[in-house]
């Protein structure tokens, strides 16, 4: 007989950017989500350069700390990676070997978002979880965490139109096309926690995406 693993409701979600690693626990809570738990981890030594975990067993470390001290082992994982060995564009020509996702149409012209990394690079990250033992789900890129949270946002009134409108007025930064009170509004913060939201909002607002991602 297979053994199947127990995963609950949680998430773990991951930014590993080239200067700091974000890890945060989320909890399905009534009407808001409830952030158990956060942490913004700078990387000044060389953990990663050009995406590629030059320092692993640093970055584990990190992640068995952060996952054991909420006692989320079953939660699922997330990670969202930025930076420059990470290939991203927005364009109207499908990119071969690419993941893409359609956003709007412009003069008639289908617009995607297009990414991809080394498969290389993607191994080792896989390779992370599994030393790690944790049940990595997915992983992505915070644009992408960042468009399912705006579809959330809007829920059954999202329209390719408005994306398109506010992309293109924010020259496709999705991140800047969110109200500033967003994570208050959505978001339950743990008494427990002490963040700058607007300091971490980036890393907030990605994380946030992967959980709505997770499901």
């Amino acid at each position: 007989m297979r053994f199947i693993p127990k995963i609950d409701d949680t998430c773990i979600a991951c930014i590993f950017t080239p200067y700091a690693l974000s890890i945060s626990h989320w909890i399905p809570h009534k009407n808001k989500t409830l952030l158990s738990d956060y942490v913004r981890i700078p990387l000044s030594n060389g953990e990663l350069e050009h995406m590629t975990l030059c320092n692993p067993t640093a970055i584990q470390q990190h992640l068995r700390y952060f996952i054991d001290r909420n006692n989320a082992q079953h939660a699922l994982t997330l990670y969202a990676l930025n930076g420059p060995s990470v290939d991203e564009a927005i364009q109207s020509v499908s990119t071969r070997g690419a993941e893409s996702c359609h956003l709007y149409h412009h003069n008639d012209c289908p617009i995607e978002y297009a990414c991809a990394l080394h498969p290389a690079i993607l191994a080792q990250y896989q390779l992370l979880a599994i030393r790690l033992r944790i049940h990595l789900s997915m992983i992505t890129t915070p644009f992408i965490a960042m468009l399912k949270l705006y579809q959330s946002v809007y829920g059954s009134a999202f329209r390719h139109t408005q994306l398109s409108q506010d992309l293109r007025s924010h020259r496709h930064c999705i991140e800047d096309t969110f109200a500033d009170d967003l994570i208050l509004r959505m978001v339950q913060v743990n008494q427990n926690v002490t963040i700058d939201l607007a300091k971490e909002q980036f890393f907030l607002l990605s994380s946030l995406g992967l959980f709505y991602l997770r499901r």
